[in-house]
């Protein structure tokens, strides 16, 4: 069946594949739940002063020494006990009361529990009523995996134009369930990050939305990524969620562009036309203050951002048989310069980066090993990333 022509049949018929290829997944993980496997990475969310105040959860022990299931009001919790005690109740209230302020805020009940598993595991999945979510102490409270399952229970599909585009250098598409999962993260992650800092350049340099859903192509990944989040973001803290529901319930012509649509679908979900909203997302960027030390954070991460897309793009196409994981494990084994990223979640740092020249060195190192290793990846990797102008600072 034409995908173009019968959208919502051909979504269905792979949501079904899906459906079974996770039902599997957590057969499996119930199969090798007495060998949890320790976590290389993770990302958790936090509460905003608008959200109700958290239920507690009923415990039930399922082999002390692997796992602990909480049941909350809406959630099947299974947490490895690699999770401390107290992080698995911050965890089970924190996610409850997300559940909680997205159907209070939608007017939507789930139709179904959800079951998450937490800790234990080396990769990440959120889909239909089950999500698997890493675990980190540092980023305990996020909920990137079980917004999946949560928002396509209380909003459905979203539309597949919307705030869509590609960038060509690293081939990477940027969508909105994808970077509206992020902005939901966002507004709930405790301790926040600061996604509108790292938009604030770019914009205050004349990055528009436009540019960005016509030309995206022609920007780097940061460039479109940070302000693309940051405005969607806004959106959901200026905005009755009412609005956004809308937006995200827009039925779109597939015979038009990303910005046609877009534009089509603010007007009618927030009853403005999207110039008019995006002046008061860039009047908020203006008034953040821009100190030397972020500008030249945000400067790092645009460059490495750009890296990383570009070397994951091309392992994929032209690798060596290895994941990206290996590889970056192999480059710092062999390369006395390598360190980690000095960046967090969604490639944004709660703080300017104190050793920028250390984090500068080891990503010149990067690039000179992934060159060499991929020589495709070479040109791609040379290009010089753009400069950030300097920018008056904000005086109250």
């Amino acid at each position: 069946m034409n995908f173009v022509s019968h959208p919502r049949k051909a979504v269905r018929r792979w949501s079904e594949i899906g459906k079974w290829v996770c039902i599997l997944a957590g057969l499996l993980v119930l199969l090798t739940s007495c060998n949890p496997v320790p976590f290389s990475s993770s990302t958790p969310p936090p509460f905003s002063s608008s959200t109700p105040p958290p239920v507690s959860s009923s415990e039930t022990s399922s082999s002390p020494d692997t796992q602990t299931i909480r049941d909350t009001a809406h959630l099947h919790l299974i947490f490895s006990n690699t999770v401390p005690t107290e992080d698995q109740i911050a965890i089970a209230d924190f996610y409850e009361g997300i559940v909680q302020t997205v159907t209070s805020r939608f007017h939507h009940e789930l139709t179904q529990t959800i079951t998450g598993f937490v800790g234990g595991l080396d990769y990440a999945f959120g889909e239909y009523n089950m999500f698997f979510q890493p675990y980190s102490p540092a980023d305990r409270l996020m909920s990137h995996e079980l917004l999946h399952p949560l928002l396509s229970d209380v909003l459905g599909p979203p539309p597949v134009t919307l705030f869509r585009c590609r960038h060509n250098a690293t081939n990477y598409l940027f969508f909105l369930h994808e970077t509206a999962i992020i902005a939901f993260d966002l507004y709930f992650m405790q301790p926040p990050r600061p996604i509108h800092l790292y938009a604030a350049p770019w914009v205050r340099q004349g990055v528009t939305l436009e540019q960005i859903l016509l030309h995206g192509d022609m920007l780097w990944p940061s460039q479109v990524y940070h302000p693309i989040v940051s405005f969607l973001l806004y959106l959901l803290e200026t905005y009755p969620w009412e609005d956004f529901q809308n937006l995200w319930g827009y039925h779109e012509d597939l015979k038009q562009g990303a910005w046609e649509n877009t534009k089509a679908a603010i007007r009618t979900a927030y009853g403005k036309d999207l110039e008019e909203i995006e002046a008061g997302w860039r009047a908020m960027l203006s008034r953040i203050d821009l100190t030397p030390e972020w500008l030249a954070t945000i400067q790092y991460t645009n460059d490495y951002l750009h890296t990383i897309l570009a070397i994951r793009e091309d392992l994929d196409l032209f690798g060596k048989g290895l994941t990206y994981t290996q590889t970056m494990e192999q480059w710092r084994q062999q390369s006395s310069e390598a360190t980690q990223a000095g960046i967090g979640n969604y490639m944004t740092s709660r703080e300017p980066l104190s050793d920028l020249q250390k984090y500068e060195q080891s990503l010149a190192s990067m690039k000179r090993y992934f060159s060499d290793l991929i020589p495709t990846l070479a040109p791609k990797l040379a290009l010089p990333a753009p400069k950030l102008i300097e920018i008056e600072t904000y005086s109250p």
